[in-house]
Order: C-alpha cells, then sequence, then structure tokens
C-alpha cells in the first residue's frame, strides 16, 4: 500500500503542482492587469489635475468672454451705423449717377446745336465777307456814280446856259 500511497501521493502533488501553476499563472495575469489599471489610474489623475488647474482659469475665460460680448455688442452697433451710412451714400451716388447721364445727355444735345450754331457762324461769316465785297464795289459804284452825276449835273448846267429860256 505504501507504493499505491506514494503513487496517490505523487498524483496529488502533481495536480497541486499543475494547480499552483495555473494559478500563478492566472496571477501573473491579474498582476499585469492591475499595473497597467495603476499606470491608466496615474494618467487619469494627471488628467484630472490639469482638467481642475484648466478649470480654474475657466472663470477667467468666463470673465473675458463677457467683456469681449460688451466690446462686440459695442462693435456690432457702430457696425451698422456705418452700413446705415454706406446705404445711404449708395441711395445718393445712384441719384448722382442719374442726374450725370441726364446732364451727359443734354450736353450731347447741346454740342449738337452748338456745332450747328459753328457752322451756321462760318456761313454767315464767308456771307459777311461776300457782302463787304459787294459793298465795297457798291461804294466804288456809287463813287463812280456821284462822280458822273456830278459831270452830268456840269454837262446840263452848261447846254442849259446855251439854251436860252431854260431856268436855271
Amino acid at each position: 500500500m505504501k507504493p499505491v500511497w506514494k503513487i496517490l501521493g505523487l498524483g496529488v502533488l502533481i495536480v497541486l503542482l499543475a494547480d499552483t501553476m495555473l494559478t500563478t499563472h492566472a496571477l501573473k495575469k491579474i498582476d499585469r492587469g492591475l499595473d497597467q489599471s495603476l499606470d491608466s489610474t496615474s494618467r487619469m489623475i494627471q488628467i484630472q489635475e490639469a482638467i481642475v488647474q484648466k478649470n480654474a482659469a475657466l472663470d477667467d475665460v468666463i470673465q473675458t468672454t463677457q467683456v469681449m460680448d460688451t466690446q462686440l455688442s459695442a462693435t456690432l452697433t457702430a457696425t451698422q451705423n456705418v452700413q446705415t451710412h454706406i446705404d445711404t451714400i449708395v441711395q445718393l451716388n445712384d441719384q448722382t449717377l442719374k442726374i450725370n447721364q441726364s446732364l451727359a445727355g443734354l450736353g450731347g444735345d447741346g454740342q449738337k446745336t452748338l456745332e450747328g450754331i459753328s457752322t451756321d457762324m462760318g456761313k454767315l461769316h464767308t456771307s459777311a465777307g461776300e457782302l463787304y465785297t459787294a459793298l465795297t464795289k457798291l461804294q466804288a459804284t456809287v463813287k463812280r456814280d456821284s462822280t458822273n452825276m456830278a459831270a452830268m449835273r456840269g454837262y446840263a448846267d452848261q447846254m442849259n446856259a446855251k439854251v436860252p429860256g431854260v431856268l436855271k
């Protein structure tokens, strides 16, 4: 029986040894998992500390945002006023453009009228020159006629003086 007990003891020992090996292996896995969990927890704590520090600065950010909101409201109001003025300027420029276009049309009509007047003045100048030439010739003719009439009067007076009974 001793050999049976030995074998049985040896079998129990092998089973215990195998169970111990399996348990050791499982404990190693658990140890690795705990190490990883510990690392993750450490990193998470660091992140949380950073978040807490940043949250402390969050009040400053909120105050800055409120100041910016106030300033942006003032800027928006000023921008709206500028936009209103720009719209008014655009309307006035449109009216000015219409007036300028109307004046340009009138200017074109005026230019045509002035060109017609200029042409007619040129013709009038030419006619005046021709009239002056004709009047100069007429004046010369009148002087000659006057001279001839004076001579004819002189001849008539001489003839009347020669004929008895003609009154002077």
